[in-house]
């Protein structure tokens, strides 16, 4: 004890030498409740706190202070519990159902008049909610928000009875606990006796796939409105009982910057209040003297913008709040050595998170009215329909894709968005769907929903609905300035994100609000059913929904023989539409009809009984136009290399969503698996180059597992790996790689477009005429030599995440149950180009429609126009099934999502030849 002590007072001094702080000096504290070191057994900063130890310590403080309240409101994947505390005064805490009504009441401008609202905002403190460490190898964070947590429960100065008085601080200690769960041993496995300040090292950087990310792999800071991930869904419904005034999102950097903090540069979304922006200053002026104090380094603006408002620190302005962003240099829980030669230490990294952290809640409570104020007049200027180009609201028709269409309401109402449906069929005279440029007068069905812009959330439904948010013209001077003087990208997020355009659901901007008596959305689930239960042939499903998809997995797990239709018919008077899936009599299982019935109701999805097999128009059931689907087994092919974003949104949506069973191959040792196991393998993007991982003899054995049947998914980058010169597994070409045969491209997609657009002229067929043949232009013509000289000069101008235009083969089985025309994320340099006889499933379109949202310079438009975005190419008994990009970004792009999902359950039975068993 006396060794341990004796290094505390040393480990303090030297803190206190090195940058004359002390967490203690000159307060007073409740010396009933125990300081952090001594409930620890170290001190805060001396080393990362782990989860169990800082619930265990959490507990504590929650039961030894009449101050604290500590509660748990979500479960991580990996099984941990997701706390927060609730700080403030002994009687704002005794009547903190009271001040959770007025804060409520406060924030809808419907139910409290200005006189109301002045007295709420002077007889109630202001919320203030602290967020911290959101990437798990983000360290510091966490462990200040400990030392700020017992410095509010236990702290007798002045300023910290302030603090308590005019707020009620919510603390979110660690926003992402599986992934600093996961840095820490990483850490701990590769720290040496003698510690390392090398940022190269693996102490330092971890191993793949890090602590960034939560479990699936996903920036939790990135997720705040899409909300597919539980710890964003925590921390959200506390902003939705509570709405937090002041919000601090604490990061954390490289290694080798200082600290930033707000205010950030431009772009700044159109839809952030300017009230909010001013307030930014007012709180960096505080923060600034209190670095000041101790001669700390900081900046503001530089790479930090505010234009995508799903981070932390930008998300909860769109409510009304003002939001602030924290980054510190990183030590990953060590020591850094410095350019300069200084040692920036773990606890000095902590000790500036939590001087922040003090600085920014003093800045509030002496603002408290102010802010307060600030809140409630963005609230009621929502009542009031702003949009640049006058829309009023957003309207979502029902369509024959209802599971995704509530999923997205379901989304919206959980963030406090007020979703209505209609009461009855309605027409609008003016509204635009995301594919069009004109608005016109439209009919709209029973049930749609209606979002209307007059509500207290306003800014947040423009901020993630507006079909096409523009950036300054000031700020694209800006930018391009910066990439032809070869600088890069002044832009550090996507330029879209419009959750209509991701979701691919039928929506439309409405320049007036319908005329239409309409209800609250109540999203009831909806009954499945079994018609027709004993038939006499077999039993139909459509296709069109994307429950259907769980419907398939479900019954191919049940041994079901199910076949999928490859083109239209009509049965029994209903049209059925292809990839209609088809179980007959003869092939199933006595009990057939109870699975139906026991899935038709836990998918809500309709099962068709039919008595015959003859079709009124198409093919016939019995035929040989239904393919029999095939299980997938399938194996994720991963590595150091591989994005472990684009794995980990691929095995949250196979695994969590759908509930497939998956296998994960290490790249390195494929040369060593038996690959018979698998009939779907799948390669997601990279961050580097794959090629030296595909020797001769992996590369053999891949290509031998494709052409015995196997579908292999590429993704985004992989492809060019596969389809290098030297492994050529693929025939899918780079346009830097092809330029000399662009134009045979672009004729090929000419001939396909008119192949849509026959016309007969039977004079000439059947009459003895002179054969008058034409030849079909490419619908681009390029000169090869000028095109290969500024090919290199325009991959500068690339998306950095727009949402572009696809239009897909309407005949082909990955197509089915999706709409023709499709938006698609396209964040990549690369333009790929599948030439005959690969088949293009989906091609971006012409100049002039490829663009639906974000950034796209014309210099891109040129590259990408009528590219390939989906291919698949026939290789003997299997097929690779290429996506240009990655087709489930952030989990937020249910449509390209849907093409994916084909590619899984429909590709080895439709694409690819299974031997059949004797």
């Amino acid at each position: 004890m006396i060794r341990k002590l004796l290094f505390m007072l040393i480990f303090t001094s030297v803190i206190f030498s090195q940058n004359q702080f002390n967490f203690y000096l000159n307060q007073k504290y409740n010396d009933n409740i125990q300081r952090p070191e001594d409930f620890l057994g170290f001190a805060i900063g001396e080393k990362p706190t782990r989860y169990y130890e800082a619930v265990e310590y959490l507990k504590y403080l929650s039961g030894s202070s009449e101050r604290v309240l500590l509660r748990m409101n979500g479960v991580t994947h990996q099984g941990r519990d997701l706390y927060y505390l609730i700080i403030s005064s002994e009687e704002n805490i005794a009547n903190l159902e009271s001040i959770q009504k007025n804060i409520q009441n406060l924030s809808d401008p419907r139910n409290t008049n200005s006189s109301q609202a002045d007295e709420i905002i002077k007889s109630t403190p202001l919320v203030s909610m602290m967020m911290y460490s959101i990437h798990g190898n983000e360290l510091s964070g966490a462990d200040a928000s400990i030392q700020l947590a017992y410095q509010l429960a236990a702290g007798e100065d002045d300023e910290t009875l302030e603090l308590l008085d005019n707020l009620v601080t919510i603390i979110y200690p660690m926003e992402n606990p599986d992934g600093r769960e996961r840095f820490l041993s990483d850490v701990e496995q590769w720290k040496g006796k003698v510690p390392t300040d090398d940022t190269q090292s693996l102490p330092h950087s971890g191993t793949w796939p890090t602590g960034r990310t939560n479990h699936y792999h996903f920036d939790l800071n990135r997720d705040w409105f899409i909300l597919s991930q539980p710890e964003t869904r925590s921390r959200v419904s506390i902003m939705m009982e509570w709405f937090p005034q002041f919000v601090v999102d604490a990061h954390e950097m490289g290694s080798f910057s200082s600290f930033l903090f707000n205010p950030p540069r431009e772009p700044i979304n159109p839809y952030l209040d300017k009230k909010i922006q001013d307030w930014w200053n007012i709180f960096a002026k505080d923060q600034a003297a209190a670095m000041d104090k101790y001669g700390w380094s900081y900046y503001t603006r530089e790479w930090l913008e505010d234009w995508f408002p799903g981070y932390g620190s930008s998300y909860p302005s769109f409510y009304g709040a003002v939001s602030i962003l924290y980054e510190q240099a990183r030590t990953a829980g060590l020591n850094v050595k410095r350019p300069e030669g200084r040692i920036l230490t773990y606890a000095q990294s902590v000790q500036h998170q939590y001087v922040n952290s003090i600085a920014n809640l003093l800045t509030a409570a002496k603002n408290k009215t102010e802010l307060m104020k600030t809140f409630y007049d963005i609230r009621k200027a929502g009542l009031t329909p702003y949009h640049p180009n006058g829309v009023k609201a957003y309207i979502f028709d029902i369509s024959d894709n209802r599971s995704r269409i509530d999923s997205l309401m379901k989304v919206l109402e959980f963030q406090g968005v007020e979703v209505f449906q209609a009461s009855e069929s309605f027409q609008v005279s003016r509204a635009k769907s995301y594919l069009e440029n004109n608005s016109s007068n439209k009919k709209f069905s029973k049930g749609s929903y209606i979002i209307p812009l007059s509500q207290p959330h306003q800014a947040l439904i423009n901020a993630v609905l507006d079909f096409d948010t523009r950036l300054k013209t000031s700020f694209l001077k800006t930018e391009r300035e910066s990439l032809l003087k070869g600088n890069g990208s002044e832009l550090y997020e996507v330029t879209s994100w419009s959750l209509p355009l991701a979701f691919a659901v039928d929506a439309y901007e409405s320049y007036s609000l319908p005329s239409v008596k309409m209800e609250r959305a109540s999203f009831e689930k909806e009954e499945g059913r079994l018609i027709n239960p004993s038939p006499q042939y077999g039993y139909l499903i459509e296709y069109k929904d994307d429950g259907a998809i769980k419907f398939l997995k479900d019954l191919l797990e049940a041994d079901a023989k199910v076949h999928a239709a490859k083109k239209k018919f009509k049965v029994e008077n209903r049209e059925y539409d292809k990839g209609t899936l088809l179980l007959r009599l003869e092939d199933n299982s006595q009990n057939i009809g109870e699975i139906l019935n026991r899935l038709s109701q836990k998918h809500s999805i309709e099962v068709i009984g039919v008595n015959t097999a003859l079709a009124q128009s198409g093919a016939d059931l019995g035929g040989g136009e239904f393919s029999l689907l095939e299980k997938p087994k399938v194996g994720f092919l991963v590595g150091q290399r591989s994005s472990m974003y684009n794995f980990g949104e691929l095995w949250y949506l196979l695994d969590n969503r759908i509930g497939l069973k998956t296998s994960m191959l290490y790249l390195d040792n494929l040369g060593f698996y038996d690959l018979r196991k698998y009939n779907v393998l799948i390669l997601p993007s990279s961050w580097g180059n794959l090629k030296d991982t595909f020797t001769k003899s992996v590369t053999s054995k891949l290509k031998t597992w494709v052409e015995e049947g196997g579908t292999l998914i590429a993704i985004g980058s992989s492809i060019s790996v596969i389809a290098d010169t030297s492994i050529a597994i693929s025939n899918i070409k780079a346009r830097r790689d092809n330029i000399k045969k662009l134009n045979n491209y672009y004729k090929q997609v000419a001939e396909n477009i008119a192949a849509q657009n026959v016309l007969i002229d039977s004079v000439k067929i059947w009459e003895s005429t002179s054969p008058q043949l034409t030849s079909v232009e490419p619908v681009i013509k390029i000169d090869e030599k000028e095109e290969s000289e500024r090919d290199r000069s325009y991959l500068k101008f690339m998306p950095q995440g727009s949402i572009l235009n696809i239009t897909l083969n309407e005949e082909h089985w990955l197509s089915n149950g999706v709409n023709k025309n499709l938006p698609v994320f396209y964040s990549t340099s690369y333009s790929f180009y599948g030439l005959n006889p690969a088949e293009v499933v989906g091609r971006l379109e012409s100049p002039d429609k490829i663009r639906l949202s974000g950034l796209l310079w014309q210099e891109a438009q040129h590259r990408l126009a009528y590219a390939s975005y989906l291919t698949r190419e026939r290789i003997v008994r299997g097929q690779i099934i290429s996506f240009a990009d990655v087709p489930f970004f952030r989990a937020q792009f249910h449509g390209t999502a849907r093409l994916f999902l084909n590619a899984i359950f429909l590709g080895p039975g439709m694409g690819a030849s299974q031997a059949v068993e004797f």
